[in-house]
């Protein structure tokens, strides 16, 4: 680049000196005016080295004109010197230009920029024809061309294979949500499917006795009193041993607003909702469970004697006490000398091992058995007689003394039997 300005700056500078030289021959005078040479004064000094000898550069020998005054000769002489002076001051403005230096010139180094090659671009190759210029820039073409169809080739190879790929990889298709069924709910880890015709209202009852249904653990245990317990009635013994798959029992005996609910009637002589419901016959209890079956779409039943005695014990907690809960009858049961003649509402006294209230006193419950006496074979599973005379009923009921409200006691009663004291609690 620098070579290329300083050969145009050197031609600018030949041409004005060529102007200087043709207007000095326009004028007549000599470049030397009586030596014939001509002394350059660089930067304030002489350098005899730079003496250069212009054209014709013999000394011109002056013919006297005749007639003339040496004062012309002297008028010719300073107008030489000034015209002289004046190729000097070009000469200086010519070597000032060429010794011109764009700014950081110095400190360019690399690639040309933009301007740069534009100005290289403008200027002639030396060595280097037109004709032979358009072949170069023809094969540059060319290879410009070959570089982009290799490009353009590989994208659409990518284009195709990323088309042969979705084909290949079918995207998921959304799995059909299962459709969502109103009647289904999931109550305390039961499946209730409400039937059809059950109100709201029939609903909020409901689902608080599917949440009292209590887990009991399956298990094994001695049914019945043992030998030496004096307090024990003759139909207690032989104790035997009982083993029970696990199964639910409620929490609580079966409230009058649950049992009108769902038989819509109330036929008990205490009235309350949390109240047990009472004087309802096996028959009642077996309308009610039908019912309720159809309203829940689970299995409600009347709890086996079996099932019944090992709740009350406490299952696999049981501690052993002679009420359900407690040896001390008061902690834990309505009964005679603590009821005030009469029912009351549910779950007051104390829980037993499994958290379940009542089991002693309050009201007798309906077992599912039907009446017999016991025996020393172990059984598993046991539901007692089909048929009979007598059902069992267990627990006690607010008008019985304490000795009733054992958990080994077990009175049998007819089953259209409708007592003040007789209710029941449900099992699953």
């Amino acid at each position: 680049m620098r070579r290329v300005i300083t050969r145009a700056m050197s031609d600018r500078a030949s041409e004005r000196y060529a102007d200087a030289g043709a207007m000095l021959a326009d004028l007549g005078v000599s470049s030397a005016a009586s030596t014939g040479t001509a002394t350059v004064m660089i930067e304030g000094k002489k350098d005899s080295s730079k003496t250069q000898v212009l054209p014709d550069s013999q000394p011109v020998k002056q013919e006297p004109v005749p007639g003339e005054a040496p004062a012309k000769s002297n008028k010719n002489l300073i107008r030489g010197g000034i015209i002289a002076a004046c190729v000097v001051v070009l000469v200086l403005v010519t070597v000032g230009l060429l010794n011109l230096r764009p700014k950081g010139a110095e400190e360019r180094t690399g690639v040309p920029d933009e301007k740069e090659l534009a100005v290289i671009s403008d200027e002639p190759k030396e060595g280097v024809s037109d004709k032979e210029e358009e072949t170069a820039s023809a094969e540059e073409e060319i290879q410009t061309e070959q570089q982009e169809v290799p490009q353009a080739s590989n994208q659409a190879d990518n284009t195709a294979a990323e088309q042969v790929g979705a084909e290949k990889v079918e995207p998921e298709q959304p799995q059909p949500e299962a459709p969502v069924n109103p009647n289904r709910e999931e109550i305390n880890g039961l499946t209730v499917n409400w039937g059809s015709g059950v109100t709201a209202a029939q609903k909020e009852v409901l689902r608080r006795l599917v949440n009292n249904m209590v887990y009991v653990q399956g298990g094994t245990f001695m049914m019945g009193a043992q030998d030496s317990d004096s307090e024990a009635f003759g139909d207690e013994k032989p104790q035997h041993q009982v083993t029970l798959s696990s199964y639910r029992i409620g929490k609580f005996e079966v409230t009058q607003k649950e049992w009108e609910t769902v038989t819509g009637e109330n036929n008990s002589h205490s009235r309350g909702e949390n109240l047990p419901v009472e004087r309802v016959y096996k028959g009642d209890c077996q309308r009610f469970i039908n019912r309720l079956n159809q309203m829940t779409g689970l299995g409600f039943h009347l709890p086996t004697e079996a099932q019944w005695e090992y709740a009350a014990r406490g299952g696999t907690r049981s501690n052993g006490y002679k009420y359900s809960g407690s040896n001390d009858i008061n902690e834990v049961a309505w009964f005679s000398e603590n009821s005030g003649g009469h029912t009351h509402p549910v779950g007051q006294k104390g829980a037993n091992e499994l958290g379940l209230y009542d089991m002693s006193g309050n009201v007798l419950e309906w077992c599912s058995d039907f009446y017999k006496s016991y025996n020393s074979e172990a059984v598993i599973n046991p539901t007692g007689p089909s048929t009979g005379n007598h059902c069992v009923s267990r627990g006690g009921g607010f008008d019985n003394r304490d000795r009733s409200s054992r958990v080994t006691t077990r009175p049998f009663v007819l089953p259209d039997t409708r007592g003040t004291n007789l209710g029941l609690r449900l099992a699953l």
